[in-house]
């Protein structure tokens, strides 16, 4: 039920379902290094990197990622907030609405890609289409036009919820093919 533990259960092959009811491990049980899959891919050479741009203290991820091995963890406070923008076009959209954009993000994960030559594991989670979905997170820019099938079928504010969360999928969608195609245009192996 949260995105940290299913961050989890990715990272360590451990299910969530053997802890106790509505258990956070990265609040309550990482408090010294276990196995995961960034150590595994460190001790192959990788560097291993976390990004979550959002504030490192939220679910402890600051110590979590740290002792699940990643050797970097980029947050909030490593995006120059001061000069990103509200999303008013696809170009240009450094932030939607109170959230880091998932273009943001992927221009950090294809810088974090270009350094150096060592072999990298990114796991990135985004932020942008994260509840609460409010009507008007991304201004006037809403190309999506969600119509009810029947009259009355949705409320008003039904249809701006599902027009601003259809939009921040559409926008991770094409965020995921501008990183593909950033990665095709470099000719490094990537996975």
């Amino acid at each position: 039920f949260n995105t940290c533990n299913t961050e989890f259960e990715f990272l360590t092959g451990l299910s969530v379902k053997f802890f106790p009811e509505n258990s956070i491990p990265y609040q309550q049980y990482m408090n010294i290094p276990i196995p995961s899959l960034p150590k595994i891919l460190k001790k192959q050479g990788y560097e291993t990197i976390a990004v979550h741009p959002y504030y490192d203290w939220f679910w402890n991820r600051k110590n979590a990622y740290r002792y699940l091995g990643f050797d970097q963890f980029i947050s909030i406070k490593d995006f120059n907030t001061a000069s990103l923008t509200i999303a008013n076009d696809k170009v240009n959209t450094g932030m939607a609405g109170d959230y880091i954009s998932d273009h943001a993000m992927v221009t950090k994960i294809e810088t974090l890609l270009n350094q150096g030559n060592q072999p990298k594991f990114i796991f990135a989670v985004s932020i942008q289409n994260h509840y609460p979905w409010n009507n008007g997170r991304y201004d006037d820019h809403n190309p999506l036009h969600i119509q009810p099938k029947q009259p009355n079928h949705l409320s008003n504010s039904d249809v701006n919820l599902l027009q601003d969360y259809s939009e921040g999928v559409e926008d991770a969608n094409d965020a995921v093919v501008e990183l593909i195609k950033s990665i095709q245009r470099s000719h490094k192996n990537t996975i």
